[in-house]
């Protein structure tokens, strides 16, 4: 893909000081490039067997080469490699139990190949159990590991997050 006019956000607490509170404001990077390839595979085994009722993987793995035409560095925010995967798990009928995990590789938060960003993984594990068809209780662990990393410089991400309810649905084909 090749881009002309890009506008991006970037952080300059100097530059962006006068008309920005936190420090982040446009830019315009002119003409820019994108290409690269995903992959992404999916997995589904059910049966009758006691504590095997169903099984589901999915993978998902993206490249992408970015490149400022003007000044030839990466654009920002945009890792060169990012995953992710979910393995659901159903013991019995009504109970599902599924990991999902996410990588996002190192990139710059700035334009000019500046303020590098650590590459990340993130695991959330989840579990639901189905009471009636129109009831669901759920539990959910975010940031299952309390990883600390940043999607953008100096914007927090969550801590370990758990958390639990029930879902009601209403109307709809019993």
């Amino acid at each position: 893909n090749r881009y002309r006019n890009l506008i991006t956000t970037t952080f300059d607490p100097i530059f962006c000081a006068s008309f920005s509170t936190f420090g982040f404001c446009p830019q315009q990077l002119g003409e820019a490039s994108t290409k690269g390839w995903e992959a992404g595979l999916s997995y589904t085994y059910s049966s009758d067997r006691p504590f095997l009722k169903g099984l589901v993987v999915q993978a998902q793995y993206t490249n992408t080469i970015t490149r400022d035409l003007d000044s030839q560095s990466r654009l920002p925010r945009w890792p060169t490699d990012q995953w992710s995967a979910t393995i659901s798990y159903q013991p019995i009928d009504p109970l599902w139990i599924t990991l999902i995990g996410r990588y996002v590789g190192s990139r710059y938060n700035t334009t000019g190949d500046r303020q590098p960003l650590p590459a990340f993984d993130v695991w959330s594990l989840a579990v639901t159990y189905d009471v009636t068809k129109q009831l669901q209780a759920y539990l959910r662990a975010e940031n299952l590991f309390n990883e600390k990393y940043e999607e953008i410089a100096s914007a927090g991400t969550p801590i370990r997050s758990i958390f639990g309810g029930v879902r009601v649905t209403f109307g709809g084909k019993s």
